[in-house]
Formats: C-alpha cells, sequence, structure tokens
C-alpha cells in the first residue's frame, strides 16, 4: 500500500511543478506563480533551475 500511495504522490508532484511552469509560461513571474500554487519562493527557484537544467523529463526521473 505505501508503493502505490508514494507512486501516486510523486504523480501529483510532477502535476504541481507543471502547473507552476506553466504560469511562467503565461507570464506570470515566478513570485505570482509561487503564491498561486502556496509554494516558497526558494521551491519555486529551484522548480525553475530543475526545468532550465532538464526540462520534463527531470520531472518525472
Amino acid at each position: 500500500m505505501n508503493k502505490i500511495i508514494n507512486r501516486h504522490q510523486q504523480e501529483g508532484d510532477v502535476l504541481k511543478k507543471l502547473i507552476f511552469i506553466r504560469f511562467l509560461y503565461r507570464k506570470k513571474t515566478v513570485e505570482e506563480a509561487c503564491e498561486l500554487m502556496e509554494i516558497s519562493l526558494s521551491t519555486g527557484h529551484r522548480w525553475l533551475d530543475e526545468w532550465n537544467e532538464g526540462g520534463y523529463e527531470i520531472f518525472i526521473s
């Protein structure tokens, strides 16, 4: 059961990251996107850095 829960949690994390990136593509600032996603600014910058380094593939690995 824990493996199943963890697998779906990871999928949710990927979805949150992709939604965050979509906000940025829609011209939101990092600060605005963080506020909308209810995440810290440091998390937002980390997600953006991950995206810039590896794109979608880095989120699903």
